[in-house]
């Protein structure tokens, strides 16, 4: 899943813990690719619970992307 990824794109999170917290909001690819997330992940200390987001985030607009190239290319 995370093959073809080279990078996150990450911003600062107004929903800390006390602590400084990241929010990722979009994938980069190595030919300058990018996803945006229509849902951000908050980054924060339990990186189970944020890698399973994150995954889910990747997933569904993946899916987003191969409908929408489905339906304006191949039809209904």
């Amino acid at each position: 899943m995370f093959e073809g990824i080279h990078s996150l794109e990450i911003g600062e999170s107004s929903v800390g813990r006390g602590n400084k917290a990241y929010d990722i909001i979009g994938i980069n690819s190595v030919p300058s690719e990018k996803i945006e997330f229509s849902k951000i992940v908050n980054v924060d200390a339990q990186c189970e619970i944020w890698l399973e987001k994150l995954v889910e985030s990747m997933k569904n607009e993946l899916k987003k992307i191969f409908k929408k190239f489905f339906d304006e290319n191949i039809g209904t």
